[in-house]
């Protein structure tokens, strides 16, 4: 087998020829009709009304890994789908399995007319999320055989320069579904497609927004000749800002194969249900949660907790935000905040402790009011990437591209401020906090464990051995700590710390 290179060679020159590659054709449409034709005609991609398929495939929890370069955590995945092109509905039974869930998962969900149902155990259905309605339609939309007959379709359907992809000429066409920029390359010798490359926002994906416009890059590969005379890909590669992100291989497909009346039948309840949920917009999130009062772990220093907890920090000269959080938005709120309880003071810096993009995705808005930014140095290309990155409107916070970030890496101790809340920033360098910054408030003996402590309802840890790296780093840099706390967790005695550490030690 060949070994697949997830960098793209393109090469814009209509000059550039190969032997056997055919001419190209006067327009796109032309294109378009040409690659249909070698995937069976258009008649018969037009008949394609249903299909079911099953497969195996991975997710790489780009997200959720050590680190934003990889190796990434795996997520194993099995899969039975049905789908009905001509009424745009979808049913995929997944089977999940990994690390943290070692035994196999299923869930059940069910698109149609633009609402998603999952089936519980019990038979019974219940709306979905919205990012799960996104998903659906990105499935049947970017089957190929459906891609190009909705590029046919298109309005601005245009030609681009031929390229060079997997070391073959490819030509280029573009055109736009939506709010979604679509390019989609053919192979001159083939004429099927190669590469669906589309770019768009995520706005109401926590994991996603934070990077604007994403682009992802599908290619199409292991085509197979279908009894009824259709060539269809039986893999399917995924990558996002260059990044892989899934793998997906059908074991079995089947062609128009007749389903049941209720395989999409989604109550009209639950319909309703889906459609009166509120779509999530992280910038609007309030600060805080109703549920739970901001803290005052030390003179001066106020926990705000929240589904990704900040603390504000009165120092002689000025406030500190410790983390950015959640979006732009919620950090503008944070930062708010900090003048309002603190109206003598200035903000003066904003701390960002970890790479995860929950973590990292206000720092933007820091940017934006030029503060300086302290991070990990480990973690200043992420953010650099971040920064860059571009938005499909103002309301995304896209001022931050006016101005040159200011940011302060750390590298080893690093004293910030003066006086009774004075900060001593350290690098944590374990295997899960290698790129994470403990924050140590030597008045006080109080410190903030960044991601790594996180107290479960009953009690324990998650991953007890992330509080052993905590420990370890306390103890390296000898250290006097009485209380913890985390972005995820409130005020804890230290002592809790190293019972859990214990623990961990003898597992």
């Amino acid at each position: 087998m060949k070994k697949m290179i997830p960098l793209l060679l393109l090469v814009g020159s209509t000059h550039l020829s190969y032997a056997g590659s055919s001419p190209a054709p006067a327009n796109p449409q032309q294109l378009i009709a040409q690659s249909i034709a070698a995937m069976g005609g258009q008649q018969k991609l037009a008949q394609l009304h249903t299909l079911r398929l099953t497969g195996i495939g991975h997710t790489y929890l780009l997200e959720q890994s050590e680190r934003p370069e990889g190796p990434w955590i795996v997520n194993y995945t099995q899969v039975q789908q049905l789908r009905d092109y001509e009424h745009q509905r979808l049913r995929t039974l997944t089977e999940s399995r990994n690390t943290q869930q070692p035994e196999w998962a299923p869930q059940t969900t069910v698109y149609a007319a633009g609402t998603v149902a999952i089936l519980a155990p019990n038979g019974q259905l219940s709306p979905g999320r919205s990012t799960m309605a996104d998903e659906a339609e990105e499935t049947l939309q970017q089957a190929p055989e459906q891609v190009l007959l909705l590029a046919l379709k298109a309005s601005d359907l245009r030609a681009l320069k031929d390229t060079v992809l997997q070391g073959v000429l490819h030509h280029g066409v573009a055109y736009s579904q939506g709010n979604t920029q679509v390019r989609l390359y053919l192979n001159t010798y083939s004429h099927l497609p190669t590469l669906l490359q589309t770019t768009r926002a995520y706005p109401q994906d926590l994991f996603w927004a934070v990077w604007g416009n994403v682009r992802s890059d599908q290619f199409y590969s292991l085509w197979s000749l279908t009894p009824e005379g259709i060539q269809y890909p039986l893999q399917y590669n995924l990558y996002r800002n260059n990044q892989p992100y899934k793998e997906f291989t059908i074991l079995t497909l089947a062609l128009n194969p007749a389903l049941p009346a209720d395989t999409f039948a989604i109550p009209e309840q639950v319909q309703q249900q889906f459609a009166a949920q509120p779509v999530p917009d992280y910038n609007k999130l309030p600060l805080g949660r109703p549920d739970k009062q901001p803290q005052e772990l030390a003179p001066g220093v106020l926990q705000i907790p929240g589904y990704w907890n900040v603390a504000l920090i009165k120092q002689e000269d000025g406030v500190i935000l410790l983390e950015a959080p959640i979006s732009g938005g919620y950090t503008a709120q944070a930062l708010a905040k900090a003048r309002e309880l603190y109206p003598d003071l200035k903000v003066k810096a904003v701390i960002s402790t970890s790479d995860a993009w929950p973590h990292v995705a206000g720092v933007r808005e820091a940017v934006a009011q030029k503060l300086p930014v302290y991070t990990l140095n480990l973690n200043k290309p992420l953010l650099e990437r971040l920064i860059a990155a571009s938005f499909p409107s103002a309301a995304a916070l896209p001022s931050s591209r006016k101005y040159k970030p200011n940011f302060k890496t750390v590298a080893g101790k690093t004293v910030l401020g003066k006086g009774s809340n004075r900060l001593e920033l350290y690098p944590i360098r374990g295997e899960s906090g290698e790129r994470m910054v403990m924050v140590y408030f030597p008045e006080h003996q109080l410190l903030y464990a960044s991601d790594l402590a996180q107290q479960n309802r009953d009690g324990s840890f998650f991953q007890p051995a992330y509080i052993a790296e905590v420990v370890a780093a306390i103890r390296r840099e000898n250290l006097q700590v009485k209380n913890v706390f985390a972005m995820h967790t409130g005020l804890l005695p230290y002592a809790k710390l190293l019972e859990a550490a214990a623990v961990a030690s003898v597992e």
